[in-house]
């Protein structure tokens, strides 16, 4: 699954969590509450066009 999420799109789905893996050790709560609902979106985004056939 996680190919299919970034090789379908343009993200880096590893950079992503290493992002929100930094804001929690750094205990920013604010940076990791935005980059965690970023990545959340646009991986529901990404598998909602999956789902309906929706070319990426």
């Amino acid at each position: 699954m996680l190919c299919s999420v970034s090789c379908a799109t343009n993200r880096d789905v590893a950079d992503e969590r290493r992002q929100l893996e930094g804001a929690a050790l750094a205990r920013d709560a604010d940076t990791a509450a935005d980059v965690l609902n970023r990545h959340v979106t646009l991986t529901a985004a990404v598998l909602a066009r999956s789902e309906t056939g929706t070319p990426q």
